[in-house]
């Protein structure tokens, strides 16, 4: 099992997001600063760290920083403030996986961690490279499985818009993911949103931003979901349920 922590400076956001992670699968420590956190990593076995940027005392980037110094091959999630691209342009410049804006998307956060953690046993693992990249760590074995593999590599070499449709529970995330994962965009973001949970009038803003000074009220320049997946995957989560006007 996969072991994930969480840092936040908050107790019930640390509360919600061990919930959440250890209902989809996974081991969770969490920490309230930098010193917690750096303590747990140098004495467990942690896989992916995902920490606020804001922090008392030291913030997310020093932490960044010290695990970029300490075990450079330990991914880290970045969570930046709401329309914070100078945030997340810097924790990318020193060498976070990825970064999330608040307030956090739950099934964005997860497709990313999803993402991530696949990537990094890729790296880690040269000798099952094959065999991890082979399934693209989708577990289970039958006609329908084994289809729906066929169809990711088939896929993934295709520029097309993609429509992936299931039953909800069913790894419509995962199919993303391993879609991005083998696709020449691999080595650019996924980015996901979920459609069903912005409402109407905002969805628009959500993916293409906006300018400062557009509207009143835009004191700064926003960046849309479309614009942070350039050269990358652009994953709409329950587009179905996306107002059609």
């Amino acid at each position: 099992m996969r072991t994930i922590l969480a840092v936040d400076d908050e107790r019930n956001v640390r509360k919600v997001l061990s919930n959440y992670l250890k209902k989809e699968g996974f081991a969770v420590e969490t920490a309230r600063n930098y010193e917690e956190a750096a303590h747990k990593i140098s004495e467990l076995n942690i896989d992916l760290v995902l920490t606020d940027m804001r922090l008392p005392g030291q913030s997310g980037l020093n932490l960044l920083q010290w695990i970029k110094r300490q075990q450079p091959s330990l991914p880290v999630l970045v969570i930046t403030a709401y329309g914070s691209i100078d945030n997340a342009v810097e924790v990318m410049k020193n060498g976070a996986a990825s970064y999330l804006t608040k307030p956090v998307d739950m099934d964005e956060m997860m497709a990313l961690i999803r993402h991530t953690l696949l990537k990094e046993q890729v790296i880690k693992s040269p000798q099952t490279a094959e065999e991890t990249e082979e399934r693209f760590g989708i577990i289970g074995s039958s006609p329908a499985v084994d289809e729906v593999i066929s169809t990711i590599k088939i896929v993934s070499s295709s520029r097309a818009n993609i429509l992936i449709t299931g039953e909800s529970g069913t790894g419509k995330e995962l199919v993303a993911s391993a879609i991005h994962s083998a696709s020449a965009r691999r080595d650019f973001p996924l980015i996901a949103i979920n459609c069903a949970a912005i409402p109407a009038e905002l969805i628009e803003n959500e993916l293409f931003g906006h300018e400062k000074g557009t509207f009143t009220g835009a004191v700064s320049r926003e960046t849309g979901k479309v614009e942070m997946a350039d050269r990358g995957t652009l994953f709409l989560d329950e587009i179905g349920e996306m107002p059609i006007a």
